[in-house]
């Protein structure tokens, strides 16, 4: 896997081939990565859509993640890293897409890296609000000042809970 996103989300994906073996899934694979240029609005249109609640929209989370994704690429950087470990380490995972699309680990340690670059650049109510959304969605709560390094093997993770002075 490239370490830039030199490849759009259509292509990085495409290999998938669930779409053709499974026509029942093709409006969420189009919806979810297929309609996006880039892998960055994929990322932030999976994670919207599984942080929303009836009073955050959906489009209203996209649209921070890809503010915070425009800011710091490290933070895709780290992403398409986590991705590779999930497929490197976790024997049940054969495509990119199923981690992104399926492993509320790897989906609770991306929304924790946009909570976590909000809180360092002082909008700390919302990256707590995402803590909270984090933590009801995915049962993984983070705080926000919590740093997670690249590639933690959490593909899976459940009930889990990381405070700012949690050691590895």
């Amino acid at each position: 896997m490239p370490t830039e996103n030199a490849l759009g989300a259509k292509s990085f994906f495409s290999h998938c081939g669930w779409r053709d073996a499974e026509p029942t899934l093709a409006s969420f694979l189009y919806s979810s990565i297929l309609a996006h240029r880039t892998i960055e609005q994929a990322l932030a249109f999976v994670l919207a859509n599984k942080l929303a609640s009836p009073t955050l929209y959906s489009t209203q989370l996209k649209q921070i993640a890809e503010e915070v994704y425009a800011k710091d690429p490290g933070v895709i950087d780290a992403a398409m890293a986590d991705l590779q470990a999930v497929l490197d380490r976790d024997p049940a995972c054969d495509k990119y897409t199923q981690a992104l699309l399926h492993f509320k680990g790897y989906q609770a340690i991306q929304s924790h890296r946009v909570a976590h670059h909000l809180w360092l650049n002082g909008r700390r109510a919302l990256a707590l609000m995402l803590q909270s959304r984090i933590s009801e969605a995915f049962h993984v709560d983070i705080h926000p000042a919590a740093r997670v390094g690249r590639g933690p093997d959490a593909s899976r993770a459940c009930c889990a809970c990381v405070t700012p002075r949690t050691r590895r």
